[in-house]
């Protein structure tokens, strides 16, 4: 009887298919003709610098992944169109200040981040956080200087993330 209570709303897809990896040279990159076929949900782009809208243009079944690893700035300005990603995982690419925050797709529920923050002005990225966040793994390992109060790392996380369940902090050298 459990499992007719399984939530109409859950997104339950029992095969488990393989990564589709976008890489740098895409004439290289034959795992993209075996993700159109079996619509793999795992993308990741770790190596490649280009922009989402430029994926999808070239290879529409992207937009069915519901796993993407990726650079924050692979997915400016189109976080908030992402609907279908339910786990992310981002690095920050560069160190600049960004001029205006990252929206983070609506319904993602696990977020790994990897970002740069600065002991005196806090995040270098301001980011809007998915309302219904229940998993955040945190690596804040590109402190500038090497020393981190604990409060700005924390603070801009208090008052976006009322369903986060688990918080991971990886990597971050405390100021005593």
């Amino acid at each position: 009887t459990e499992f007719l209570k399984l939530d109409s709303t859950a997104h339950f897809f029992p095969l488990k298919t393989p990564k589709c990896h976008v890489s740098f040279h895409w004439d290289h990159n034959t795992s993209i003709s075996f993700m159109e076929e079996l619509e793999s949900r795992h993308v990741c782009c770790n190596d490649n610098e280009g922009h989402w809208d430029d994926w999808v243009s070239r290879y529409p079944s992207l937009v069915n992944a519901t796993r993407l690893d990726c650079f924050v700035e692979n997915i400016s300005n189109v976080g908030g169109q992402l609907t279908q990603l339910e786990r992310l995982s981002l690095i920050q690419l560069r160190g600049e200040r960004a001029r205006k925050a990252v929206v983070l797709p609506p319904n993602v529920h696990t977020l790994k981040l990897s970002c740069y923050v600065d002991t005196y002005q806090g995040w270098l990225h301001k980011f809007v956080f998915p309302t219904h966040l229940r998993k955040l793994d945190l690596s804040p390992d590109r402190c500038i200087p090497n020393r981190l109060p604990i409060d700005v790392l924390l603070t801009p996380l208090t008052t976006c993330l009322t369903h986060l369940q688990i918080l991971k902090v990886k990597h971050v050298p405390w100021v005593n």
